[in-house]
């Protein structure tokens, strides 16, 4: 069963995705069945007490996946709308992690929930993480004026989002 890299624009400059944001952590995600993942190495600048990777970066990664799941499921924009995060075993620094989203319920037309695991590299759990992210058409976001003009326009050359 091979995996789909999911698109995204490769001179983005987001914190959690941008490969173009040199202080980034550079997620590239890919999808296996309904599954939207991702794996990354935990470099130690991302430490928060000693050698353990500070919550907010694993929250991040949580976040991060759940959108990609989102967009790359549906086809649509999202804003997350609630996130949950439950820290179930510490997570050092100087490994690789795998991250894992899936769309677990539709809330309506607008609105699904997402479930993200995080695995440690010897495939425990540390991270279960769900949220609520709402859904966008193309219009519907642009009509929200959140974003650039050029930069959706940008996006929506690699990423495809439906009206």
């Amino acid at each position: 069963m091979n995996s789909l890299l999911v698109p995204n624009n490769p001179y983005n400059t987001c914190f959690a995705c941008g490969q173009k944001n040199p202080i980034g952590l550079h997620l590239t995600f890919y999808q296996k069945e309904n599954l939207v993942y991702t794996e990354t190495f935990i470099q130690p600048e991302f430490a928060g007490w000693n050698d353990l990777t500070h919550g907010g970066i694993l929250t991040t990664i949580a976040d991060e996946t759940m959108a990609w799941t989102v967009i790359h499921l549906t086809k649509r924009y999202m804003l997350t709308k609630s996130i949950s995060i439950q820290f179930l075993r510490p997570c050092k620094v100087n490994q690789k992690i795998i991250s894992e989203g899936k769309i677990v319920e539709k809330l309506g037309s607008k609105e699904v929930k997402v479930e993200v695991q995080i695995f440690l590299e010897n495939g425990k759990p540390c991270i279960l993480s769900t949220g609520n992210l709402v859904l966008f058409t193309k219009s519907e976001l642009r009509k929200k004026n959140l974003f650039d003009e050029n930069y959706l326009q940008d996006f929506e050359k690699y990423v495809p989002i439906e009206e």
